[in-house]
């Protein structure tokens, strides 16, 4: 494969690669697609040759007469269908399941996996008898725990349960809460990329995961906590909120001093791009289900986008197309 065809594949500029499977480059070749969000889609023999098809799109099953002179064909009776990469995704709090959202449930979790996340957010917080698991926060967990039927009118005598209690609860009366060792057993047998919230001391931190297998991105709230995760080999994530030039004009002077930065919706999307191509940093957006946003804004002045249903949402919008 030739640099210039590389540096093409990079930038996501071609549709398809056809590559001879025999070739002695062959291994070396499809490890770099597959960084590149290209996979093996077709196979197919030409003069006794044997080529693989790699995409980034979704492929549907190609006619018997496939060819590579009938590619553009294909694509215009959208045999080939337009596929949105879904390593750009994070399904927020676990992801959404039966529309219920922030549960950060086992049954979300694995929902996800299934859907083909590979960025997956989890909230954490402390139980009562101070074990971190996973949850959004207390008073949002007991109205989906137990007063979900009368809208959370009702108060729970102790508001912080212990692990204990927290364990015994069943959300929306079905969903199953979390530890942060329920999280890691499924990382072992499905590996994603896990995305913390809520959390960002390093020293709580690493009572969890300090062994766990990176990369582990952190939202960090404070430049200490950004630096200390650095330093413990995650990947922090400085929280900014909304950007805009009014609140962060120093930036456009000064550069942005961090890697990976966390913005809202609300931010000024022109102002950041602006900094993407001044300054070597990457955002992770939160939070959309809008198709139209994703194709606006997603893999150009957004990096990564939490996500509730996003994933979903797009697959039938690009059905519906």
């Amino acid at each position: 494969m030739k640099e210039v065809q590389k540096h093409d594949i990079q930038l996501k500029k071609a549709d398809f690669i056809i590559t001879d499977n025999k070739s002695t480059q062959y291994k070396q070749n499809t490890e770099f697609l597959k960084l590149c969000g290209y996979f093996k889609k077709y196979t197919y023999i030409v003069d006794g040759i044997s080529y693989d098809l790699f995409s980034k799109h979704i492929i549907n099953q190609p006619p018997e007469s496939f060819n590579i002179s009938n590619l553009d064909v294909l694509f215009k009776r959208k045999v080939i269908t337009p596929q949105f990469n879904q390593k750009l995704f994070i399904a927020h709090g676990a992801g959404e399941i039966d529309s219920y959202r922030y549960t950060n449930s086992y049954e979300a979790l694995m929902q996800s996996l299934k859907e083909g996340y590979q960025f997956i957010e989890i909230d954490l917080g402390m139980t009562s008898d101070s074990i971190m698991v996973c949850v959004h926060d207390w008073q949002e967990f007991n109205t989906f725990a137990f007063n979900y039927k009368d809208g959370g009118k009702k108060k729970r005598n102790n508001p912080i349960p212990t692990f204990r209690e927290f364990k015994e609860t069943r959300i929306y009366g079905k969903y199953t809460p979390m530890s942060v060792e329920d999280v890691l057993k499924v990382r072992e047998k499905y590996p994603f990329t896990l995305v913390l919230d809520k959390i960002s001391d390093v020293k709580l931190l690493n009572k969890y995961f300090k062994n766990a297998t990176r990369p582990i991105m952190v939202e960090a709230f404070s430049t200490g906590d950004y630096n200390n995760l650095l330093a413990e080999g995650y990947t922090p994530m400085m929280s900014l909120g909304g950007v805009t030039f009014r609140k962060h004009k120093g930036y456009i002077k000064n550069g942005i001093p961090y890697n990976w930065i966390t913005a809202d919706t609300t931010s000024n999307l022109t102002y950041l791009y602006i900094l993407k191509k001044l300054f070597d940093f990457k955002i992770a957006m939160y939070t959309s289900n809008s198709p139209l946003f994703f194709k606006k804004h997603l893999g150009k002045e957004i990096d990564l986008l939490y996500t509730d249903n996003g994933l979903q949402t797009y697959q039938k919008h690009l059905k519906m197309a």
